[in-house]
C-alpha cells in the first residue's frame, strides 16, 4: 500500500496530541498509542492513571515485544492508499522501524519543551503532573524505554516554547510546508 505515516514522539506533557488535532484539520487520520492502552484498561475495569498506562504498556511489550502496542493499533485501522496517518506517541525504535515497513514513507516528528515548561503547561491544564520531580520521573520512564534515540532521530522537531515566537499552529503550517517539500501531497484543509 501507499500510504504515509506521520508519527509524533515527544516527552509527556509536550503537546503531542494538541500537534496531532492540529495535523488533522488538514485532513490526516488521528490516532494514538495511549487509546491502545487506555481501551485495555477499560476492558479490565482498571482506573486509567498514568502508573496503570504505563504497566499495561510495560507487560503488552514484554509479552509480545516493544512494537505490540503500534502492532495493536495498526490492526484496528482501516487504510486505504492515499490516507495521511497520524499516530501519537512513539516510545521507541521498534515501533519506528514497524511503522516504517507498513507504509511507503514514515516521517518521524518530535515536539520537544523543556521540563519547567512543560510544568507549566501542566499546572495550567489541570494534569496529573504537579511537579517538576513527578514530570522527571516520567522523562525517566520513558528514557528507558528508548524514547531518546527515537528523539535523536526525528525527520523533523517543533519546540514548544514561549521563547520562540510562533504558535503550536504556525509550527505545524511550516511542518506541511516541509512535507510539501518532500513532494508529500497534503490533503485539502
Amino acid at each position: 500500500m501507499k500510504f504515509i505515516i506521520i508519527g509524533i514522539a515527544g516527552m509527556p506533557g509536550v503537546k503531542k496530541s494538541k500537534v496531532a488535532e492540529i495535523l488533522s484539520s488538514y485532513g490526516m487520520r488521528n490516532f494514538s498509542l495511549s487509546s491502545v492502552l487506555k481501551e485495555e484498561l477499560a476492558i479490565k475495569g482498571v482506573q486509567q492513571t498514568p502508573e496503570n498506562i504505563a504497566s499495561v504498556a510495560s507487560k503488552m511489550r514484554k509479552k509480545y515485544g516493544a512494537s505490540a502496542v503500534a502492532k495493536k493499533l495498526m490492526d484496528k485501522i482501516k487504510i486505504s492508499e492515499d490516507d495521511i496517518l497520524v499516530i501519537d506517541g512513539i516510545r521507541n525504535t521498534e515501533e519506528v522501524n514497524y511503522l516504517k515497513k507498513l507504509c511507503s514513507s514514515f516521517i518521524l516528528l518530535c515536539v520537544h519543551s523543556s521540563p519547567l515548561t512543560r510544568l507549566k503547561m501542566a499546572m495550567n491544564a489541570k494534569s496529573d503532573l504537579k511537579t517538576l520531580r513527578e514530570i522527571e520521573k516520567q522523562d525517566e520512564y520513558n528514557l528507558n524505554l528508548g524514547i531518546g534515540e527515537v528523539i535523536a532521530k526525528a525527520d523533523y522537531v517543533i519546540i514548544n516554547e514561549d521563547y520562540i515566537g510562533m504558535t503550536l499552529e504556525e509550527q505545524v503550517h511550516r511542518f506541511i510546508n516541509f512535507l510539501e517539500s518532500k513532494k508529500i501531497k497534503i490533503p485539502k484543509k
